[in-house]
This record gives structure tokens, C-alpha cells and sequence, in this order.
């Protein structure tokens, strides 16, 4: 303190002396001198802004907002245009990057016009049509980019009105084209009966008028290459199709010379071609100048992203970033990347420079500033840096997963992975990882001179937040929240019509990121442009959020807990990712003895930490102190949308894609891991109780890519009957020890029906399927799977919509029908006979839980819901009456009492008079005002998800009263429950809950 006080005697406006000296008195438990001075320099102190300019899209009535990514940036004039569209008309807009204001603006009377093109200093707009009913015809638009003054309007008349015609500018021509008074387009025309043809338009920028015209009946694959060639005074235009080489005459559109490659696929390798032929084994180099082979190598390996019918779609531009001007890299499906060289030498003999086995490689980026260098993500979670001279591995790095995005640019600063959980940074270099953070839910990330900026919506809270990374060393520079309510409350709900299937700005809300320059990027909304800086903190500076956390922990040392909490949290609502204040905020909960809320910030606080880092480990043991977490492991964060999950006493079972996983309830240790079939196998139903086996039904589909590859590139309409039926039932059986199958068998149940249940009963598997107004119940023996028996009804197209579920009861098969419930004995499928009655006007909810010792209750419906209760043995009805229930199958009998649960948060339960009939009488109600859903019950207890508030309520049957309320440390997607714990599967999480 007195050498900050001689500081301050030659200077008394030092705010960094006053700090430190105020943390000293702090230190000192001098707390208020110490708050003092906090309130006095909390003015001083920065807030870092790093918003430099905002700029509300301009708004004109029936033009609702930006169309897609269409920010075109022209930074030598510091200049930038964006399309506004709507159902009326569209806008373009010339505005100042400098000042964020407008230049210019032009209404455009067509809603249709997509993407702007700029070539050359001015703007081009294309117009397609896709239908009769979009009036007008095909048209191309033009603008000075300097002052919006229309240069022409082309209109392409459609040959009839039932014709659809999508055009494109090639800007490829432009860019390799001497000649800027010309501009190539691209047509695709589509009629009637799947007749489709594509052409090409060289137009003058002047007018807008043709040069020449030429129809390309070849098919063209996804999007064609294009080369000039000079021969003497001739200038050929190269076209490089799907499976053909076209020569035009660049000046007159005739064609001179084609080449087909059938079976070959073509991509542009410098001014030559590269032919991957998969049938004949072989690529090759194709020169179109003198029109022959340069090289060919055979290899008897199958290519990676290949299919007998040709490259798959979406991995052409994967492939594309796979070659410089070099090398190329081929993946081959037995895990071998192999490194072609473009020039093999004087004899071709040295084509192959290397080959390195990784496995199957996801994404593959060559930097430019480090040219000796690939980075390779394989499936199986790794990140390989590899020299690109000699194939040599120059690191490993595992990243828990492959569905990163991956962020570089030509510095030298840290290259950057991303995915919904973590932010990684990695070494350009070497490529060993130099820091990892935990950043849920990022969205989008964008590089800014040394820092990288992350971006996520947090829609509940109307919030958008962007935090600033130092790409050095990960640290967080800052962080902003930016109110969108706005924003929200007038989203624009148009059809995209720009030729993308998901159109971003055409559904829910979204934003870009756009680079601008070194210092700045644009945030992107669909009403609003922000200038986002870099601004980092001055060594010389005082945060406001670091006076603000000394402020609440200095209430809270001095015991004044309440005010700490408030300050706490005015300190959160600044600084969502300061990591102390979530930690600290834990620890004043359980001061006052509040758990929950306790637990709440140490899952805030571990979602901004490594979870394998020391304080990552405190966490979860400060959570288990707490009694709310057994164990918690990772998941990726690309499985969970197709996460099945059983438990049985002991063990749980994920059923993950093509995968299953065993994993101990009392450890989380992971007993078994196996595969039960290809990529486009998927589990459609399973039973873990039996004792010994996991039976499973696995669905086998065609590749869909394939499948319809021929009916997209020939434009005929998709025949979605035809993939369901070429799909493929199997019903398997594996072994709980160890995950070996047993027995594997195809059912005969067509693949374009529905298995709607299930059930194993007396070392028989039962499986109900529906196909059209047809239900199938068969027999399987669980010993090998051999079919026992099978019986049909006749159902009516409502039967679905029902809460029909069938159930056992001793050996008997209760079959739930519209109006009647057949017996039917498991072990042979005869009719044993049913229960019916001409006043039931169908069976609105039955299932197991109505089952109790020989009796079932179930609901039908006339007017309004009603119930019956039936003697098994006698086949007689002993009980009915009414229950006022909005939709039965939400609730559950337990015993006597049904416990009716409502989406909107009513729990009633209803008792049944004991010696049956009557109306239910209501045993108690509440409404808890928040989304519920009914987990599980035993004979005391119901177990609520309260997904609103993220925890699960267990209510007292009887009374209803509230017994516990178990904290969702991360929210619940699947939820089991056994007779001590609650297994929870969430997003990116699967963890164990203590009951």
C-alpha cells in the first residue's frame, strides 16, 4: 500500500495504482477502504465495445431483407453491395464500408433475382424461373457499381410456360478471360416429362446482346470447368463436363472437337485434366491441347468418394481442395493416402511420391504459407499434419472428434478447428495443438488479424454473443452481448428461391461472419450490419468487469451475501464468460444452502474450462458433493440426432449410428464397443431385458445419393416408393458379455412398412409392422431366429394416431383393434378370442401400465374420454366410468390411481373406487406452469422432466407434493430411469443422476 501510495503522490489519477491498491486493502480484509475505491474508479474503468458502426438494412415495404450471404465486398473502393428481396419486389444496395452508410439503392420490380455478381465494375443479377406461376420470364440485370445506374436488362424467353429455366454467370470465364467486354452464362432448362437441356450464352457487358448461343446436350455433373486455349489465331473454350470434353469456338460458340471419357471423372488440374476411372483402375493425365494422355498409373485400390456411377456430389469440392498445383491426393478405402505428383519426371516414373495409411480422411486443407505441410482429419478423430514432401507424419493430434470447421488464413498465426463444443488452436507448422476451449454452442467463428472471433444466438434470451480469442494462447480478449429482439420480431418467412435448398435468411433466424480486413469483420443479419473490431485491452487499462468481480467478492467476503449475488450477476449480464464469477456464484449458493442454483453455475463455469484440466476434475467433484452426478462422459456432438439408448440393471446401451456402445451404470466404464452393420444401417427398435441377449431391428437403406443419382442428373422426379422398397429389415441377436452376434436374420416384412412395437415374451420376439391399411404381428424364436408365426389384420388409416401399444399378459398377446382387443397365444399365434363392445366407439389409449394383477384398464372414446376395466381371465367387464383427461397417453395407471400429465405443466391423479365403477375421483391437481413430461414411476414416487426449467421433479403419489428436484447439469434429450438412478443423455453428454 505505500508504494502504490508513492505512486499515486506524484500521479492521483493512476487508475491501475488505485486497483492494486484497492486489492490490497482487500487482502488486508479491509473492506471498506477496499469498496471505496472499487466504486470510485468503476467509472473509469473500460467496458471494451468492439461494435464500431451498426447499419439497419433499409426497409421498404413488401422487400423484407438480405437474401442469403450476399454481402459482395469491393475493398479497393471500400464499397459493398447487398440484395434485399422480398415477396414483391427486390433492392440492390451500394453501401460505405468506411461510414456504414448508403451510397445508392435501386429498386428492381422481380422477386426473383438471386446472388450478385461483380465483374469488372458492374453488378449482374440473374432472374431464373421455376415454375408457370412465377410471371415473367428469365432475366439478367445490370448496374454500374460506382452511382446504381442501370446498364441493360436481357430478358431469355422461356420456350414455353411450363418450362423452368435456372441460369448462372460463370465468373470462372471472366477470371481467366482477357476480354472484359464479354460474359458467359450457364442455362438450365427443364420442361415436361423430365426433358432437360443446358446452354451457353456469351452476352456483351454493354448490351447485354448475344455473341452466340450454343446448346450442350452432354451431361454436365454439378458444375463445369473451364480452360482456354490459344491455337494460332483459333481461341478454343474448353468445357470439362461430367463425362465429356467439348471444344468451342471461343468466338462463334461452334463446337470444333468433343472427347467421352465414359466411366471417367474429370476435374481441372492446371491447364490439363485429370481422369479418375474406377472400372478400368486407373487415373490419368489428359492434355486438351494436343488432345492425349500425358501420363496414366493404375491401381487396384478403391478411390474414396467414389461409386460406380461417378464421384459422389458432395465430395467433388472436397476433392478439388485435395490438389495444388503439384500434387494431388487420393484416399483410398483401405486407409491409404497417396500423394500423385502432376509431373512425373522425364520417363513418368515418379508419379507417386508417397503413400501413408491414416484411414478414411474427412477433410484435407494444403495452406498456402506453409506449402511443405497437409493437415488431414480422418474419421476416426485424428488430426494428422503430414510433410507434403516426403509423406512423413509429422504430428497426431486426437480432437474427440471429426465434424470440425476448420479456419485459416495466409499468416502465420494459429489455425483454428471448430465445432458446437470446443474451439481449437493449432500450430500452422508442427501442428501440435496450442490451447483448446470449451465454448458451447458456437455457431459460426471468423479470423481477425491474431484474435478469432466466435459467434452463437441464444435465442431463450433474445441474445446474440461474440467472444474474442487471442489466436496465441486462446485467452478471452472480450466478450459482447448484443440484444436481437428486435431483430426476432420480424423475421422474414419467404421460399428461397435463390437455388439453395436451406436459404439462410429464408426461414429461421440466422447471420454471417464476413472478413473485411485486418482489424474488422461484418456481423450479418438479416436486418442489420455490424462492424465488429479487434479491440484488445491496453496493458495500462482497468476492465470494468475485473473492479466489477472485486466489488461482489468483496460483499461477500465481508458476509453481505445477498448484495454479493446481485453484483455477481450484474456482473454475468456483462461478462457471460467470466469464468470466477460462475465459480464464485457456486460457492455463495451452497453458502446459503441453495443446491440447485449451486449446481447450475458449476455446470456455467465447467462449460468455460477444458474438461480434462485440474479445475475441469474439481467441478465434477464439487457436483458429486453435492449428490446430484454419479460419473458424466463425452459424446459427440454429431451423434446424438441419431442416439437410441437402453438400461438394464447394470448397464447402459447406446445405440449410436451403425455402433453400439455397453457402458457401466456405476462406473461409466466402457465394457464393449461393436458394429452391427454398414453406414446406411440404422437401429429402428431394441430390448435390453432379456437376460443374456440385446435384441435389436436394424434397417438397411440404399445409398440415397446413389440410389437417385441418375433421376437428379437426368431431372426426372425422385421416386421415393421405389428407395423404401429396396430397403431391408434384419432382426438380430448379440450377446450383453461381449457384443458378439448370436444370429442375424432378414424378416419378411417389406421395406416400405413401419415397425411400430417390440416385445419379447417366452424366448419369443414379437414385432408389430404396419404397411398402408395392413398390420402384420409375427413371431421370431429369440434361441435363432427363426419365424414361428405371423397373423394380419385389417386397420384403418387412424389406427396410428391412437395410443395403441400391444401388450403380454401370462402367455397371451393382448391385441389392441379399433373396438375390440384380440387374445392371441404367443407361443403359436392362434386366436384365443376377445373382448368387445358395440358401444365402444374406438380404443383411444392401451398399454402395459393398465395391467395389474388379472385386470387391464384402458380409455375409449365416444364423447369424451372414458374408461373400461376388464377381467383377463373372464373376458367380462367388471368397471367403467369417466376421466377428465386432455390426452391419456401422456399419462400412466399405478395401480388404482392414473396420473394424467398435461404439456403445459397440469399433473392431476385420478383414483379409482376400489370396488370398481364409477367416475375417477381426483386425488389432487396442481399446475407447475412449465413443459412436463412424465420420465417414470415406482409405487411412492413420479418422476416429471421439467424441461423448461432444465430438472426433474419427483412428486409424492398420493399427495403430489414435491419430494425432490434433481438439477439437469446439461439439458435432457433421453432420459431412463432405473431403481437408484437416472441416466440422462444430452447434446454432447451422457451422465448418471443419483435418485
Amino acid at each position: 500500500i505505500k508504494a502504490f501510495n508513492s505512486v499515486l503522490a506524484s500521479d492521483s489519477e493512476n487508475i491501475v495504482a488505485l486497483y492494486h491498491k484497492a486489492n490490497s486493502f482487500f487482502e488486508l480484509d479491509n473492506f471498506q477502504e477496499a469498496m471505496t475505491i472499487y466504486k470510485n474508479i468503476l467509472g473509469q474503468s473500460i467496458d471494451i465495445d468492439p461494435i464500431q458502426l451498426r447499419m439497419s438494412v433499409p426497409k421498404r415495404k413488401g422487400v423484407h431483407s438480405i437474401l442469403c450471404e450476399n454481402i459482395e465486398l469491393i475493398e479497393d473502393k471500400d464499397l459493398a453491395i447487398m440484395l434485399l428481396r422480398g415477396d414483391r419486389g427486390s433492392r440492390l444496395v451500394c453501401f460505405n464500408t468506411v461510414s456504414m452508410e448508403g451510397v445508392w439503392d435501386v429498386d428492381i420490380d422481380d422477386p426473383f433475382v438471386s446472388s450478385p455478381v461483380i465483374i469488372n465494375n458492374t453488378i449482374y443479377l440473374s432472374s431464373g424461373r421455376f415454375k408457370k406461376e412465377q410471371i415473367g420470364e428469365p432475366t439478367l440485370y445490370a448496374y454500374n457499381i460506382s452511382n446504381g445506374k442501370n446498364t441493360f436488362i436481357r430478358e431469355f424467353p422461356r420456350d414455353n410456360q411450363d418450362q423452368t429455366v435456372l441460369f448462372t454467370i460463370l465468373e470462372d470465364y471472366s477470371n481467366i478471360s482477357d476480354n472484359n467486354s464479354t460474359i458467359l452464362l450457364r442455362f438450365k432448362k427443364m420442361g415436361r416429362n423430365a426433358e432437360s437441356h443446358r446452354e451457353l450464352a456469351l452476352i456483351e457487358t454493354s448490351s447485354g446482346g448475344p455473341v452466340w448461343e450454343q446448346k450442350i446436350e452432354e451431361e454436365w455433373g454439378f458444375w463445369p470447368d473451364l480452360v482456354l486455349i490459344n491455337e494460332g489465331s483459333l481461341e478454343l473454350l474448353v468445357l470439362i463436363l461430367e463425362n465429356d470434353i467439348i471444344a468451342l469456338n471461343n468466338k462463334t460458340g461452334n463446337v470444333m472437337w468433343r472427347e467421352n471419357f465414359l466411366g471417367s471423372a474429370l476435374f481441372l488440374w492446371n491447364q490439363k485434366i485429370l481422369k479418375i476411372n474406377q472400372e478400368e483402375k486407373y487415373i490419368a493425365l489428359w492434355d486438351p491441347t494436343s488432345r492425349k494422355e500425358v501420363w496414366k498409373s493404375h491401381d487396384e485400390r478403391v478411390y474414396a468418394y467414389y461409386h460406380k456411377s461417378g464421384i459422389i456430389e458432395n465430395s467433388i469440392d472436397e476433392l478439388k481442395r485435395r490438389m495444388n498445383k503439384d500434387i494431388i491426393l487420393l484416399n483410398f478405402t483401405d486407409g491409404n493416402l497417396v500423394a500423385v505428383n502432376y509431373d512425373g519426371g522425364l520417363f513418368n516414373w515418379s508419379r507417386e511420391r508417397w503413400t501413408r495409411n491414416i484411414g478414411f480422411v474427412e477433410k484435407i486443407w494444403i495452406p498456402e504459407n506453409a506449402s511443405n505441410r497437409v493437415f488431414c482429419l480422418t474419421q476416426d478423430d485424428t488430426l494428422f499434419t503430414i510433410n507434403l514432401t516426403d509423406g512423413k507424419i509429422i504430428t497426431r493430434l486426437a480432437t474427440a472428434g471429426h465434424d470440425y470447421r476448420v479456419y485459416h488464413d495466409d499468416s502465420q498465426n494459429a489455425m483454428v478447428l471448430q465445432n458446437s463444443e470446443f474451439l481449437i488452436g493449432v500450430d500452422p507448422i508442427n501442428g501440435n495443438q496450442l490451447w483448446k476451449i470449451k465454448d458451447s454452442g458456437v455457431e459460426r467463428a471468423g479470423l481477425v488479424g491474431n484474435s478469432v472471433l466466435a459467434a452463437k444466438t441464444k435465442l431463450e434470451d433474445t441474445l446474440f454473443l461474440i467472444n474474442a480469442y487471442n489466436r496465441d494462447n486462446g485467452n478471452l480478449i472480450w466478450s459482447k452481448s448484443i440484444d436481437i429482439s428486435t431483430s426476432l420480431s420480424h423475421l422474414p418467412s419467404i421460399v428461397p428461391i435463390c437455388g439453395t435448398a436451406d436459404c439462410a435468411f429464408c426461414s429461421d433466424f440466422t447471420f454471417f461472419l464476413e472478413h473485411y480486413s485486418d482489424k474488422s469483420l461484418l456481423l450479418i443479419f438479416h436486418d442489420e450490419i455490424i462492424k465488429i473490431g479487434v479491440i484488445p485491452a491496453g496493458n495500462k487499462a482497468i476492465l470494468q468487469k475485473d473492479v466489477r468481480l472485486q466489488i461482489a467478492r468483496t460483499h461477500e467476503k465481508r458476509g453481505a451475501l445477498d448484495v454479493a449475488e446481485e453484483e455477481y450477476k450484474l456482473l454475468l449480464f456483462q461478462d457471460q464468460m467470466n469464468p470466477f464469477a460462475h465459480w464464485e456464484l457456486a460457492s455463495l449458493y451452497q453458502k446459503k444452502g441453495r443446491v440447485n442454483e449451486a449446481a447450475k453455475s458449476l455446470i456455467n463455469y465447467y462449460d468455460l474450462i477444458l474438461p480434462e484440466s485440474s479445475e475441469g476434475t474439481k467441478t465434477i467433484q464439487g457436483l458429486k458433493d453435492l449428490k446430484i452426478l454419479k460419473w458424466n462422459k463425452n459424446i459427440p456432438g454429431d451423434r446424438f440426432d441419431v442416439f437410441k439408448m437402453g438400461v438394464d440393471r447394470d448397464k447402459i446401451f447406446l445405440f449410436i449410428n451403425n455402433n453400439i456402445e455397453t457402458h457401466s451404470i456405476y462406473s461409466s466404464a466402457l465394457i464393449w464397443k461393436k458394429s452391427f452393420g454398414g453406414e446406411n444401417t440404422s437401429i429402428i427398435s431394441t430390448d435390453v431385458k432379456n437376460e443374456k441377449y440385446i435384441f435389436l431391428i436394424k434397417k438397411e437403406v440404399p445409398d440415397a445419393k446413389m440410389f437417385y443419382l441418375q433421376d437428379m442428373l437426368s431431372n426426372r422426379r425422385l421416386d421415393f416408393e421405389a428407395y423404401e422398397k429396396a430397403s431391408k429389415y434384419f432382426l438380430s441377436a448379440m450377446n450383453k458379455k461381449d457384443g458378439k452376434i448370436s444370429w442375424d436374420v432378414r424378416l419378411e416384412i417389406p421395406g416400405e412398412s413401419s415397425i411400430v412395437w417390440m416385445g419379447v415374451l417366452n424366448q419369443k420376439i414379437i414385432i408389430q409392422s404396419i404397411i398402408q391399411n395392413q398390420m402384420l404381428v409375427s413371431a421370431y424364436n429369440a434361441a435363432g431366429g427363426g419365424l414361428l408365426w405371423k397373423i394380419s389384420r385389417d386397420i384403418s388409416s387412424l389406427y396410428t394416431q391412437y395410443d395403441l401399444t400391444l401388450a403380454f399378459y401370462k402367455d397371451i398377446l393382448l391385441l389392441p383393434l379399433a373396438n375390440s382387443v384380440e387374445y392371441i397365444n404367443v407361443d403359436n399365434g392362434i386366436y384365443q378370442g376377445e373382448y368387445s363392445d358395440e358401444d365402444i366407439d374406438h380404443i383411444l389409449s392401451f398399454n402395459e401400465s393398465g395391467i395389474q394383477n388379472n385386470t387391464i384398464k384402458f380409455f375409449i372414446s365416444e364423447f369424451e374420454n372414458e374408461y373400461v376395466e376388464i377381467d383377463l381371465d373372464k373376458n367380462m367387464k367388471i368397471a367403467d366410468g369417466l376421466l377428465d383427461s386432455d390426452n391419456p397417453k401422456m399419462g400412466m395407471w399405478i395401480n388404482n390411481v392414473f396420473i394424467d400429465v398435461s404439456t403445459y405443466g397440469s399433473v392431476v391423479a385420478y383414483e379409482l373406487s376400489e370396488n370398481g365403477g364409477g367416475d375417477a375421483n381426483v386425488l389432487w391437481r396442481d399446475n407447475y406452469n412449465t413443459s412436463l413430461r412424465l420420465v417414470g414411476v415406482n409405487e411412492q414416487n413420479i418422476s416429471l422432466l421439467d424441461s423448461n426449467n432444465e430438472q426433474i421433479m419427483v412428486l409424492d403419489t398420493r399427495s403430489g407434493i414435491v419430494l425432490q428436484l434433481k438439477p439437469l447439469l446439461w439439458p435432457g434429450k433421453n432420459i431412463e430411469m432405473t431403481d437408484r438412478y437416472y441416466i440422462v443423455q444430452s447434446e454432447n453428454k451422457l451422465y448418471v443422476v443419483p435418485m
